[in-house]
């Protein structure tokens, strides 16, 4: 089971220059496709020559753009016509090595014959862990098994479990759907999920005040939407990366467009609207003066947001408080697409 431990286990064996084993090499291409976490794709073509990181690692940089001295005795037409075949297929090929990982995975979870698994779980318990240290009813939600789904709640299954990037069944759920090419052209089950997956409550501490967000208030939303995508806010393994704008932070455009392509009966059309899911954006920013002041998010410069740094989250089964940053698990994510921490938000002061 690759948790975190495991992993860190791993990363010495698999990053070691002439490595003679695939193993280990392979187990961390596996996991860092499957949790969209490229910066350890790169490692494992720079440091190890590992041939199919290698070939990954060329077409994520095709996708991301040519090296202008590539340029040479062509038309702008005829050169942005290759770039774009070039681009094209690199992202094919990308999408494929995607999916047969996580086809591998799925497999067993969109069956409607199940009695293999519940017996798993009847054996080892409902909330045991799976390979990438995710629980069979996170897998039945990333696949929405809505019968599964519904099997395992009723063996004791819970939803609120978490992995070691904070993500719940629900969490799983929503991150497939917002991983789909085209999420509203999507038949996820979200509509069928969502009464029976999603947290009925979000409790967060800003300031030493305890915020209760709700399924009925906006801020729920938004935030549930930044807690699912933050462990791909930097991958270059999902689809239409952006990563140099994803580093400004949550882009407001982008987090209303996923809005939209929720199910009417998950989030209502008219709070995807551009004026309330603004005001919502308003309200809840650090600084704002709305009352009630909720402080959950932080505007780092215009249509670009990040979660207050001062926040914390309350886990519901120790009621412990966890700093957001350990709760999404912030250093594993920043290693795993090789991002460098920004010490200037570090530093700020968001009570100023």
């Amino acid at each position: 089971m690759w948790d975190e431990p495991a992993l860190q286990e791993l990363l010495p064996k698999a990053l070691l220059p002439g490595q003679i084993s695939t193993k280990p090499r392979q187990a961390l291409l596996d996991y860092a496709l499957w949790h969209g976490q490229t910066g350890w794709v790169f490692n494992l073509a720079e440091a190890s020559r590992f041939e199919p990181a290698v070939q990954l690692a060329q077409a994520v940089q095709t996708i991301d753009g040519p090296n202008p001295a590539t340029i040479r005795y062509e038309t702008p037409k005829a050169y942005a016509a290759r770039i774009e075949a070039a681009r094209a297929s690199a992202a094919h090929f990308l999408v494929k090595k995607l999916e047969a990982v996580a086809e591998r995975q799925h497999q067993p979870y969109v069956s409607r014959n199940f009695k293999e698994l519940l017996r798993q779980c009847d054996q080892f318990g409902p909330d045991h862990r799976t390979y990438f240290n995710a629980t069979p009813l996170m897998l039945a939600a990333k696949c929405g098994n809505v019968a599964l789904v519904q099997a395992l709640l009723e063996r004791g299954a819970d939803p609120l479990v978490r992995d070691h990037y904070g993500h719940s069944a629900w969490d799983y759920a929503l991150e497939r759907f917002l991983d789909a090419p085209n999420p509203g052209a999507y038949a996820h089950h979200l509509d069928a999920l969502y009464p029976l997956l999603s947290p009925p409550v979000i409790d967060v501490q800003t300031g030493h005040r305890l915020v209760r967000l709700e399924r009925h208030q906006g801020e729920y939303w938004l935030f549930g939407l930044m807690l699912a995508s933050y462990k791909k806010l930097y991958s270059q393994a999902v689809p239409q990366p952006q990563i140099q704008r994803n580093l400004r932070g949550f882009c407001a455009d982008l987090l209303r467009r996923n809005a939209e392509h929720l199910p009417a009966s998950v989030l209502a059309p008219e709070r995807t609207r551009r004026t309330y899911f603004n005001g919502v954006l308003a309200r809840a920013e650090v600084h704002s003066n709305y009352q009630p002041s909720r402080q959950l998010w932080l505007r780092t410069r215009n249509g670009y947001y990040v979660i207050n740094p001062e926040l914390q989250l309350r886990a519901h089964h120790s009621g412990n408080w966890l700093p957001w940053t350990q709760w999404l698990n912030q250093a594993l994510v920043f290693n795993g697409c090789g991002i460098k921490p920004n010490p200037a938000l570090a530093r700020l002061n968001v009570a100023s």
